[in-house]
């Protein structure tokens, strides 16, 4: 299997290097890891297109919603260490929270863009570096739908209620949980919330570049009309908490230093591919268990599909990460590989990772060159067609 896949790297070099030279491309990283073993690793490109410095595989990025089922991971291993899963109510952890009262809201609820807190209300709106005031306002929030009945993406919410969640399980930051017992002792290049001591890690940070393009993919127009209105679910769910209007506001040390769980992670190509490699691999890194069984069988396991009443389009959704819509035993979307268990999440410009339990694989692209789109784009989708073909 080694060999094949390395047979197989040719063919994407030659794919990633026209990324740069037709595509548009600044710099970018690919990490495709097979059983715990890093199997594959491109990059290329610059760090922004004024730095004469060299992207290479140790250059981190801010990935934007693939930053979610990391958060999500995190909290299904502390759910799990207390003998809890997605099945239990919020209510007893959480009693302040409105949206739980009565409903019986659950952790799977709020794992898979089930909870109806997509959105905050116009007068009930904070900014996005108030953790405080934005927890005020999700316990003093009506849901859009009542929880369970229907999923929308939480494009920001999902970091906030996520990290109450773990803060009152283990009265650390979701953020700093994941560097301490999980990043930290396993070697996983990634941070969710960047640390401001850190010049060394500092000195390592691509700069976002705002997209080129301005055509949008013809298959979203749907959410991007809806986006286009500031009343729509749609633009209320992006612009709740406020704040962090524009791609390259992520590149400042102001909001990465956060910790915001759904979109604020910083990381390298082989940093995010590796958290996969470890749920792909049984959980493991080398003989140290780092996530329970228990939570790759929920991020396998679909809890509701589609039509999205955020993003408008078909999506399916486990306790902590997107899958591929499935109809009549067959994907309709192929951004995780052909396989049925299959997991992942894009983030937005066209970083994309996933894992593959089944062939026990793992894949990441981060680029800094971003673009328009919900899903993945070509740069990246390509190389992930080569790697089953």
């Amino acid at each position: 299997m080694i060999k094949k896949l390395r047979d197989k790297e040719p063919e994407m070099q030659a794919w990633f290097d026209e990324n740069f030279a037709k595509r548009g491309e600044v710099g970018a990283s690919v990490s495709i890891w097979y059983e715990g073993e890093e199997i594959i690793g491109l990059h290329a490109g610059k760090l922004s297109p004024t730095d004469k410095r060299d992207w290479n595989l140790n250059t981190i990025v801010p990935v934007w919603s693939a930053t979610k089922p990391i958060a999500a991971a995190t909290v299904l291993n502390a759910l799990d260490a207390v003998g809890l899963g997605p099945d239990d109510p919020v209510s007893e952890l959480w009693p302040e929270l409105t949206a739980a009262k009565g409903t019986g809201l659950t952790f799977g609820h709020i794992l898979s863009h089930q909870s109806g807190l997509a959105a905050l209300d116009p007068k009930n709106r904070p900014n996005i570096t108030n953790y405080k005031a934005v927890i005020t306002a999700l316990e003093n929030q009506k849901p859009k739908w009542a929880p369970g009945s229907g999923h929308g993406y939480h494009a920001r919410t999902y970091g906030f209620l996520l990290d109450e969640i773990m803060r009152r399980m283990t009265n650390l930051p979701l953020g700093m949980y994941w560097r301490e017992k999980i990043a930290d002792p396993n070697g996983i290049d990634f941070w969710i919330g960047l640390p401001e001591e850190s010049e060394s890690v500092r000195a390592r940070l691509a700069k976002l570049v705002a997209p080129k393009k301005t055509r949008k993919p013809a298959d979203e127009k749907d959410f991007y009309k809806a986006y286009g209105k500031k009343t729509s679910l749609t633009r209320q769910a992006f612009d709740s908490p406020a704040g962090a209007d524009s791609f390259t506001d992520m590149n400042t040390l102001k909001y990465l230093k956060l910790g915001l769980p759904a979109m604020g992670g910083i990381g390298s190509g082989s940093g995010l591919a590796k958290f996969y490699a470890i749920l792909a691999n049984g959980g493991k890194w080398w003989s140290r268990r780092v996530f329970s069984k228990n939570v790759i069988a929920h991020m396998q396991k679909v809890l509701t599909e589609g039509k999205d009443q955020v993003l408008l389009t078909e999506t399916a959704y486990s306790a902590g990460a997107m899958l591929d819509p499935v109809k009549r035993g067959k994907k309709t979307r192929q951004l995780f590989g052909p396989n049925l268990t299959s997991f992942g999440q894009p983030g937005a410009g066209g970083c994309h990772a996933f894992g593959d339990p089944e062939n026990r694989l793992a894949f990441g692209y981060v680029m800094n060159q971003m673009e328009p789109g919900i899903f993945p784009n070509e740069k990246c989708m390509e190389i992930v067609k080569i790697l089953y073909s």
